[in-house]
């Protein structure tokens, strides 16, 4: 008898009562594939190019700012079999003398660096300097750091000219990378992936099996039937 109720209630539904659960599955699934296609590209650092460490060298690309936060400018040479201690003879250390200044040390890199809007001769963002010292470390690259700034959403255009030999550095593979440290970051787009992480796949998780459940069940009540 609630075969038979649940199966006239089918016929009487017609085709949304058939489909409109899978069409609304499939719009879930979607929302989900979508939802992380955006994270990815709202977290994903927006620079990460390969840079010649020699004179006169240069490196110009475009660069896609998705979320106003502070980011970072930085080179990073590929660790290969280095440790720390080989790392810091090359590229020295980051410390602080007695006067609070940065101690210079490790093979220095004159590097001029602009970042500006297309079409635009006013920079945003620019330096023209001699750097030194090795500011961090990770899996597979020892880092120095160039500057910091806030950047705005839009369109760059970014360039960078070697000033002056370091052969030192010369059989270091580097690139130089734009980036937003996790524990910095304030803008809402980061709060709309955090909280969609945290309580929209759940949600979202859930409601898909919900449906897939509401999709399937009425086919096999037909098979019974």
């Amino acid at each position: 008898m609630v075969r038979a109720a649940m199966c006239a209630r089918m016929r009487a539904g017609g085709w949304w009562f058939r489909l409109g659960p899978l069409v609304s599955l499939g719009a879930v699934v979607a929302s989900l594939g979508l939802f992380s296609i955006w994270a990815r590209r709202v977290t994903r650092d927006p620079m990460d190019t390969p840079i010649t460490l020699r004179r006169s060298a240069t490196v110009s690309c475009r660069v896609t700012i998705r979320a106003a936060e502070d980011y970072y400018l930085r080179l990073a040479f590929a660790r290969e079999d280095r440790s720390w201690l080989d790392a810091t003879r090359v590229l020295g250390e980051s410390s602080l003398g007695a006067d609070g200044a940065p101690v210079r040390s490790g093979a220095p890199l004159d590097l001029k660096w602009a970042l500006r809007r297309p079409g635009q001769l006013e920079t945003v963002w620019e330096a023209d300097g001699t750097y030194f010292g090795c500011t961090g470390t990770g899996p597979s690259a020892f880092f120095r750091t160039l500057g910091i700034a806030h950047l705005d959403v839009g369109e760059y255009v970014f360039h960078a000219e070697v000033r002056g030999d370091a052969p030192e550095l010369a059989g270091w593979p580097a690139r130089i990378q734009l980036y937003v440290d996790d524990k910095d970051r304030a803008s809402w787009q980061y709060a709309v992936v955090v909280v969609g992480t945290c309580v929209g796949y759940p949600v979202l998780g859930c409601a898909a099996l919900v449906l897939a459940f509401v999709s399937f069940r009425p086919a096999r009540l037909r098979r019974r039937d």
